[in-house]
């Protein structure tokens, strides 16, 4: 990665990368290379350990400006098809309210990770830029069908 901090181990590393793909820590934890059991606190740990967060948050921060595209522009999208559908073509419109609820946090998704776990376990993060870490493990992670959750308890597979 290029950033080499000697503070951030083989898999703090993956766990960055993985999180960029999927910001769920569980999984992140579990790609990186933690035990399936202790994964959900490894993770919520990680993301509050100070280099890891730093790390996150420049990385995120570098991929929306070259990407140019943020949530703002992505909620700013959605409203804006779910007002110009609303009224001519409703079942358009459900489509982008739903996406506007998930980008409002109002839609919770859950995911869950496969067996390229270990295919994911086996990069040598110590050869791969940032990018291409990313891109690595965006690649060798399969995620299924999501399954939504809404506010009112109904669920959607997606």
């Amino acid at each position: 990665m290029s950033t080499n901090s000697p503070k951030l181990n083989e898999r703090q590393k993956r766990f960055i990368a993985a999180y960029i793909v999927d910001p769920n820590a569980t999984n992140a934890a579990k790609i990186a290379g933690y035990s399936e059991k202790t994964a959900y606190s490894i993770g919520q740990r990680l993301l509050k350990n100070v280099e890891i967060k730093q790390e996150l948050e420049a990385k995120t921060e570098r991929l929306n400006v070259k990407t140019e595209w943020t949530k703002e522009i992505s909620v700013n999208e959605a409203k804006s098809q779910y007002e110009r559908w609303k009224e001519e073509r409703p079942e358009i419109a459900h489509k982008y309210k739903e996406n506007l609820d998930r980008l409002n946090g109002l839609l919770v998704e859950r995911k869950e990770v496969n067996s390229t776990i270990k295919q994911v376990r086996d990069i040598d993060t110590s050869r791969l830029t940032d990018d291409e870490l990313v891109e690595e493990i965006g690649r060798r992670v399969k995620l299924p069908a999501t399954v939504v959750k809404s506010t009112d308890e109904t669920e959607k597979v997606v």
